[in-house]
């Protein structure tokens, strides 16, 4: 075969999330599996989307995978690769905090016509996004200390008999769920009522620091 008769190399394909930079050639080959996926498997993909892409692979999400490839005669690695296609995808509109229009231009730039996996892509994408920002901002801190995962309470009343008078004390018991780089971790504390209404103070006052838009923060200091 003569030099000027070899095929020459598509063009690098280049996605907003990442600034205007080609996506990588080996995303681009998975990709082009979607021409192997029928209609009906990727119209069923979407209920499961959210948690194919927010939740480390689980036996019950692999198991329902599996029935939807044989339900619908597609091969489970073609319906893998195309999965990671829009994971990587996901993920790398939330890093960039692309906006809905432009999540919607880089999957029309990956797949010109993306049939029923657009649909579920763009219909789930704000959703999902928010979900992996959190994710994002928490790998981010835990590099430098101790992240509040979730919060557990509740009433307890302690009994207390001193000189035959018997006094029922309300307790708040709060447990702490957090974590680092390396594990997660639980922390539980009683409150009396004057240590939690001086929690509901400073978390009162945190709450409108934090939460009123920056500039109005700014107006006020």
């Amino acid at each position: 075969m003569k030099l000027s008769d070899a095929p020459s190399p598509s063009p690098p394909v280049r996605l907003r999330c990442l600034h205007g930079e080609a996506m990588p050639p080996e995303v681009f080959r998975d990709a082009q599996r979607l021409a192997k996926l029928t209609d009906g498997a990727l119209g069923a993909i979407g209920g499961l989307l959210a948690p194919l892409v927010l939740e480390p692979m689980s036996k019950e999400l692999a198991a329902s995978l599996s029935r939807l490839c044989v339900r619908h005669e597609v091969a489970e690695a073609d319906l893998g690769h195309v999965l990671k296609v829009l994971r990587y995808l996901f993920k790398e509109s939330a890093a960039s905090d692309l906006d809905k229009a432009g999540f919607e231009d880089d999957l029309h730039t990956i797949w010109p016509e993306p049939r029923a996996l657009g649909e579920a892509a763009r219909a789930n994408y704000e959703i999902i996004k928010r979900e992996l920002r959190k994710t994002l901002l928490e790998d981010a801190l835990v590099k430098h200390g101790n992240v509040l995962v979730d919060v557990d309470w509740r009433v307890d009343f302690v009994a207390s008999d001193r000189q035959s008078s018997k006094l029922m004390l309300p307790l708040a018991l709060i447990t702490l769920r957090y974590r680092d780089a390396e594990r997660e971790s639980r922390l539980t504390l009683q409150l009396l009522p004057e240590q939690l209404k001086r929690l509901e103070q400073v978390f009162g006052a945190l709450s409108q620091r934090v939460l009123r838009p920056t500039g109005e923060t700014k107006a006020a200091e």
